[in-house]
Order: C-alpha cells, then sequence, then structure tokens
C-alpha cells in the first residue's frame, strides 16, 4: 500500500485548534491504494499468488496521551460542516496546551 495523506482539522496546520471543538481526523483521498481493498498477483514457474491488502484501523496518536482508533478512514470535514462533531472519527481536546512546555 502507498502511504496515505493524514487530513485534520484545523485545515491549515499552522492554526491553532480550539479546545471543546472536535477535530476531524481523516485519510485524504482515502482509496484503494491507500486504504483498500488492493490487490496485486504474481507468476512464476506456473504457480500463481495473489494477494489483497486493505486497513482495518488507523490509529491517531494526539498529542494529549490520547490514542483514537477508527475502523475507516474517517469523513473529510468542510467549511459547509461548521463545528458539527465528525460522523465517524474525531478527537475532542479538553485542556488548552498554552501551558505546557513548547505549547505541545
Amino acid at each position: 500500500m502507498v502511504g496515505a495523506r493524514v487530513g485534520a482539522t484545523p485545515l491549515n496546520p499552522a492554526a491553532p485548534g480550539v479546545v471543546g471543538i472536535q477535530t476531524w481526523l481523516w485519510i485524504d483521498g482515502a482509496d484503494e491504494h491507500s486504504w483498500g481493498p488492493n490487490t496485486a498477483t504474481a507468476s512464476s514457474g506456473g504457480v500463481t499468488v495473489s494477494a489483497t491488502a486493505k486497513a482495518t484501523k488507523v490509529v491517531w496518536e494526539m498529542g494529549d496521551g490520547t490514542t483514537v482508533t477508527c475502523a475507516n478512514p474517517g469523513t473529510r470535514w468542510t467549511p459547509a460542516k461548521g463545528d458539527a462533531d465528525s460522523p465517524t472519527c474525531g478527537h475532542t481536546y479538553l485542556v488548552d496546551s498554552g501551558d505546557q512546555p513548547d505549547d505541545a
């Protein structure tokens, strides 16, 4: 499988997130190459082998000690969705990181 492109709100990585508003998480452009199923076949000496790869989950380490596990590629956020929670994969930060070392 090809490495996936990560999508998350806010869309601008330099923009701060907002405490209490859910961060949406998704695999951007999820398709057979990044999420699956992706099947490849090889033959040699009269033997043919096929293998199929498919992601079953994505695990997000959120930086606040929380790990979010989603069994799907998530839903891409758009401005029309406003501050609604993600229907498939998200995390809500509960504490401001401003007083943490390096604002982590």
